[in-house]
């Protein structure tokens, strides 16, 4: 939005030189901000973000039942995905995959919509018109974040078909969930995701349907995602980057 390119250009350049040190969530971040000359290397420092404990497997959860009755669905039934609805996130490009999958396959999983209107939500208003007229699709909105962390949960596969991210918390909410991750192979999110997920160009429809139909159909597969899915989560710790943090500011402190 205009309003937000006008914030940056006003206060980034001024924030970048009076600060002490630069923290990146991302090391693609960091080779941007050098590539773009908004920042010297050495005053960079990345700490990547962690995720929360509360993302867990379904097993661990308590009273599933409501969160399921509620929004009629089954656990391990359903594609998710949950983002802001705005160009970047690249949700037209599941839409259409989804339609194509509907139509083409005899038992189709539902697609679950989670998150809220961003900017420009006309780009993608003709798809989800389509999509959302099919009864298997459901756009649940703004979840609380115990239902939240049960929709991760309950998922066959998560789908974050993503532009550009800085860093993309979403993927890593869901391997942490025990859930099979679809994302783009852009930005950061390899960074995040590494092997333990399915990485698609988010400009070909193709490789995204392939994919889906491939954790649909290959059981032994998708697990096998979900146990690297955890593991590779276990990488991101908030405790680990709140001491690196934490070491930064007694560094600077020192050396002041």
């Amino acid at each position: 939005p205009d309003d937000r390119v006008e914030y940056f250009n006003k206060n980034l350049d001024f924030s970048v030189k009076n600060c002490s040190k630069i923290v990146a969530i991302s090391y693609f971040t960091k080779k941007e901000m050098i590539d773009l000359n908004i920042a010297k290397e050495e005053d960079i420092v990345v700490i990547h973000n962690g995720v929360s404990p509360l993302f867990k497997p379904l097993f661990l959860h308590e009273n599933t039942s409501c969160f399921f009755d509620k929004y009629k669905l089954k656990e391990k039934d359903y594609i998710l995905f949950v983002g802001t609805f705005e160009p970047r996130k690249n949700l037209s490009l599941l839409l259409e995959t989804y339609l194509e999958y509907y139509s083409s396959t005899k038992h189709p999983l539902a697609l679950v919509l989670v998150g809220t209107k961003g900017w420009r939500e006309e780009h993608f208003e003709n798809s989800l018109r389509e999509v959302l007229k099919l009864p298997l699709v459901k756009r649940l909105g703004y979840l609380s974040d115990d239902e939240l962390r049960v929709a991760y949960a309950g998922a066959k596969m998560f789908i974050f078909p993503s532009f550009y991210e800085g860093f993309g918390l979403p993927p890593l909410e869901a391997m942490a969930s025990g859930t099979a991750v679809i994302a783009s192979n852009t930005s950061s999110i390899p960074e995040v995701v590494e092997d333990a997920g399915i990485l698609i160009n988010p400009y070909k429809k193709e490789e995204l349907l392939d994919a889906i139909n491939l954790l649909d159909n290959d059981d032994a597969l998708r697990l096998s995602y979900e146990e690297k899915g955890l593991l590779q989560a276990k990488k991101f710790d908030w405790e680990i980057s709140s001491q690196k943090l934490y070491k930064l500011f007694e560094n600077i402190v020192n050396d002041s």
